[in-house]
Formats: structure tokens, sequence, C-alpha cells
């Protein structure tokens, strides 16, 4: 891989949590592990002002197409977890002091 082509690479990871919702969603998921949709659309409401419901949606899309989160069918309600492996990746990328003020703040 050229310089190019990494330098190209890390600036659309980062690009990734520039958005506040999806750095907010992604923290949430890291202090609870896992989050049902209504969940997280109740507690980023309460952090961020109405977040309308399909604002919400594209966001979760966005992290899903990058690989950094999967989604689960868990009866009627979709569940959202950190793919598998990602989890190292993510916490270098919003940094260790963002995930330990969220464990402070966020868990329930």
């Amino acid at each position: 891989m050229s310089i190019g082509e990494l330098i190209l690479e890390k600036s659309k990871k980062f690009e990734l949590f520039s958005h506040p919702l999806r750095h907010l969603i992604t923290l949430l998921i890291i202090t609870r592990q896992e989050i049902g949709w209504a969940e997280l659309l109740g507690v980023s409401s309460k952090l961020l002002g109405d977040v309308n419901p399909n604002t919400l949606n594209f966001h979760l899309s966005r992290l899903i197409e990058a690989g950094v989160l999967e989604k689960i069918e868990v009866g009627s309600q979709p569940r959202y977890r950190i793919v598998e492996g990602k989890l190292p990746e993510v916490e270098l990328m919003l940094g260790k002091d963002a995930i330990k003020v969220a464990k402070k703040e966020l868990s329930k």
C-alpha cells in the first residue's frame, strides 16, 4: 500500500467519528457492549437534543458499512455491537480519555 493510499484510508476512518452522533453511538456501545435501537434513540436524544429516527438510522448504517458495528436481530428490535476484533482500533480512534469518561457517565 502506498503512502497516498494509506493516508486516504486513515482519513476515512477518522472522518467516520467526526460527527457527534456517530461518536456518541460508538461510545454508548463500547460502554454497554450491546444496545437496542430504542435505547440508542432515547439516550442520544437526551444528550444531543431530539434525534430524528431517520438520522439515527443513517448514522448507524454508516458505522455498519465501515465495518465498525454489527446489527443483531433479537426479537422485534435490532441491537448493535462493535464488530469482533475491532474494539482496539475503535478505542485508538476515539481516545482512551473519552472512553473512560463515557464509561463513568453513560453506563446504566
